[in-house]
């Protein structure tokens, strides 16, 4: 990774790099992210505020409802009236020396919700000059639909779209959303909302100029 974010900034000097772990990453491995920080490679944008010039700012929330998958360093119960489902599998984390298995129920019952955790967050300047990026997506869009139809983004960061209106949000973590909704973004009120997807082989991204964003999106 620290040879390919060096190439990059060899060939565009100056450009910002943001980061942020997802629900298949282990937190285990955040020192090295925060080393390549320390060195100006990229910036960690989970829980964080930055600046993005022309009086815009961007901020990141990288948890996600819980899954049918065993990482759950990163998952957390959506709403505060969000029932804690058992789950019939192996559970694990990762601390500080080593990953271990845990009870799922046990692990969230100990963790605030993603509502709860997302009123926490760095409050903008305006919400109208601010770009959210959210690993998980909003819930009943073109961006969380599973191959069997359902809906399984969150409820929380719907509800934060709804009530606070920001300019700007992107996701991922339902890889296959855009495909079988055909289309990678869906608007909340005012708010653009964007997930590129994901493939097996192919990269999947989303270009835009920041200030017309409808109007460039490709």
């Amino acid at each position: 990774m620290k040879p390919k974010l060096e190439e990059i900034h060899g060939e565009l000097p100056g450009l910002e790099v943001y980061a942020m772990m997802g629900n298949d990453d282990w937190l285990i491995n955040m020192p090295y992210l925060e080393e390549l920080q320390s060195q100006g490679l990229l910036k960690l944008i989970h829980n964080k505020k930055y600046p993005l010039g022309k009086g815009f700012e961007i901020i990141g929330y990288g948890n996600v409802p819980p899954t049918p998958f065993s990482i759950k360093d990163s998952e957390r119960v959506d709403t505060t009236d969000t029932p804690i489902e058992p789950q019939y599998f192996a559970a694990y984390i990762s601390t500080d020396s080593e990953i271990r298995q845990i009870d799922a129920v046990t692990h969230f019952s100990g963790h605030h919700t993603m509502e709860e955790e997302l009123a926490k967050l760095p409050v903008p300047k305006s919400y109208q000059k601010t770009v959210y990026v959210m690993h998980a997506p909003p819930f009943q869009t073109n961006l969380d639909v599973l191959y069997d139809g359902r809906s399984v983004g969150s409820r929380a960061i719907r509800q934060l779209i709804e009530k606070d209106q920001p300019y700007l949000t992107l996701h991922g973590h339902i890889h296959e959303a855009p495909s079988l909704s055909g289309s990678y973004w869906d608007k909340i009120g005012n708010t653009v909302c964007i997930n590129p997807g994901q493939g097996t082989k192919d990269l999947h991204a989303v270009v835009f100029e920041l200030e017309d964003v409808l109007n460039t999106m490709n």
